[in-house]
C-alpha cells in the first residue's frame, strides 16, 4: 500500500477497534511486500545489485525475516547491555568502600582508644611510682620537707618530723636499697593505688605496700606515709633530740631514741624504738626516770654541803637549815650556838627523783648536841640542848649549783 493509499487516519477517530484492525491489515501488507521484495534475486547484470552484495560473484541471498518476538527482543534493553548490571555494581563497589571505610574508623577509633588508655594508665602507674621513689628517698636523705611534700595530707603535730629527727635516725640505722615494686589501682575506686616497695632500715630488710590517693591521673600523695610513735610521758626527755608536747607522735619510717633533758637523770626502760613500716602497729618508747649515779652524788654533795653549813652556824635558829634550838626564856652569850653531829645521817642516802618537777627528795636522820654559854635569872653556865630529828630535802636538779631546800 503506497502513503496515498493510506487510510485517512479521520476515519478511525471515533472507532478505535476499527483503527487497529486496519494498521494490523495494512502491517501485514506492508510485510507481504518485503518478503516478496526480499525473495526476489537481484539480476546478475545489475551493478546495483552488485554493489549490495559487495562481491560481483557472490550469490545472491535474502534478507532474513525479523519476527515480531525478535522485534521485541531487540527492542527491549538487556539488562547487562542496557547497562543495568554495570550501574548495580558501581552501586555495589560504592557501598563496600563505604563499610571499609568505617569499619576502618571503627579499628583505628578501637586502637587508639586503646593506645589512649594505655598509654593513660603508664601515665598513671608512673606517677604513682614517682611519688612512692620521691618519699622513700626523701627519707634517706634525711629530708623531712620533702618528705612532707608527698603526703596526701600534712599532720598537725610535726614535732618528730623534722630534718633533725630524720637525721638522728639515719645516724642510728639509715635507710638504703630504695625500690618500688608493682603499682596496682583499686577497680572501684580510680583514685585510689597501692605500691609495693622494699628498702632496708640499719640492717634490717623491710617490705611494705604503701596506699596512695590521687587524682586518678597524675597527681598522687602518700596516705599512710607516717606512723606513730607513743612514750609514757614527755617530761624530761627528748626524741632525736626533739623536745616532745603530746604522748603520741606522728612519725616517718626510722629509729627513735629517747634522751634525758637532765644531766642528773638517767632513762630506764625501753628508750629506742623502731618503726620499719608506717603501716606497722605503732613503736612505743617506756622510759623510766631515774636518778644518775653521778646524780645521786651530785645530789648527796648538795644536801651534805647545806647541812654541813648549818652545822658551822652558830645562830640558834640558822635559815634553811633542818635544826636549831630555841632558848626560851634563857638568853644566849653573844649568841653564839656550837652544834655538834653525833651520828651518820648520810648511811643509806636514796634520794627519789620526781620527774614532774625535776627535784630529787628524800629524808634524813641526825643527831646533834647544841652547846651554849647561857644566863638565867641572874645564873651563867653552859648549856647543852640535844637536836634528834628526822628532816626533809628537795633538790631543785635544774638550778646550777643545785639548791636544797628543807621541810
Amino acid at each position: 500500500m503506497d502513503a496515498d493509499e493510506r487510510p485517512d487516519e479521520n476515519v478511525f477517530e471515533n472507532d478505535p477497534s476499527t483503527a487497529d484492525d486496519a494498521w494490523a491489515e495494512e502491517g501485514e501488507a506492508l510485510n507481504a511486500d518485503a518478503e516478496a521484495t526480499q525473495v526476489l534475486p537481484a539480476a546478475e547484470d545489475d551493478p546495483e545489485a552488485t554493489a549490495v552484495l559487495d562481491t560481483p560473484d557472490a550469490a545472491p541471498s535474502a534478507a532474513p525475516v525479523i519476527t515480531d518476538e525478535e522485534a521485541a527482543s531487540a527492542t527491549a534493553p538487556d539488562d547487562e547491555a542496557a547497562g543495568t548490571a554495570p550501574a548495580a555494581s558501581g552501586r555495589g563497589r560504592r557501598i563496600g568502600l563505604i563499610v571499609g571505610l568505617a569499619l576502618l574508623l571503627v579499628a583505628l577509633a578501637v586502637g587508639g582508644w586503646f593506645w589512649w588508655d594505655s598509654s593513660q594508665k603508664a601515665a598513671r602507674e608512673q606517677a604513682v611510682r614517682d611519688r612512692t621513689t620521691a618519699y622513700l628517698t626523701a627519707l634517706a636523705d634525711a629530708d623531712a620537707a620533702g618528705a612532707l611534700e608527698t603526703l596526701a595530707e600534712q599532720p598537725a603535730n610535726t614535732t618528730l618530723l623534722t630534718d633533725e629527727v630524720l637525721a638522728a635516725s639515719r645516724e642510728a640505722a639509715a635507710i638504703t636499697d630504695v625500690a618500688v615494686g608493682a603499682v596496682a589501682f583499686d577497680p572501684g575506686d580510680e583514685t585510689k593505688a597501692t605500691a609495693d616497695v622494699t628498702y632496708t632500715i640499719g640492717t634490717q630488710p623491710v617490705e611494705a605496700t604503701l596506699d596512695l590517693t590521687g587524682d586518678g591521673r597524675t597527681h598522687w600523695g602518700i596516705a599512710d606515709g607516717l606512723g606513730d610513735l607513743t612514750t609514757t610521758t614527755v617530761a624530761a626527755l627528748t626524741v632525736n633530740g626533739a623536745t616532745l608536747t603530746e604522748t603520741t607522735s606522728p612519725v616517718f619510717p626510722g629509729t627513735y631514741t629517747a634522751a634525758s633533758t637532765n644531766q642528773y637523770v638517767t632513762l630506764n626502760g625501753t628508750t629506742t624504738a623502731l618503726l620499719a613500716d608506717p603501716t606497722a602497729e605503732p613503736a612505743q618508747l617506756t622510759p623510766e626516770h631515774a636518778l644518775s649515779e653521778a646524780g645521786t652524788q651530785a645530789v648527796l654533795a648538795a644536801v651534805k654541803g647545806r647541812f654541813d653549813e648549818c652545822l658551822a652556824s652558830t645562830e640558834t635558829l640558822p635559815g634553811n637549815c633542818p635544826f636549831g634550838v630555841d632558848p626560851g626564856p634563857v638568853t644566849i652569850e653573844n649568841n653564839q650556838v656550837s652544834y655538834q653531829l653525833q651520828n651518820d645521817p648520810w648511811a643509806g642516802f636514796t634520794p627519789a627523783l620526781d620527774v614532774a618537777t625535776l627535784t630529787a627528795s628524800g629524808t634524813i636522820h641526825f643527831e646533834i648536841d647544841a652547846h651554849a654559854v647561857a644566863s638565867f635569872d641572874g645564873r651563867t653556865g653552859n648549856v647543852k640542848a640535844d637536836v634528834d630529828a628526822d628532816r626533809a630535802y628537795a633538790v631543785n636538779l635544774t638550778q646550777d649549783p643545785l639548791t636544797v631546800t628543807w621541810s
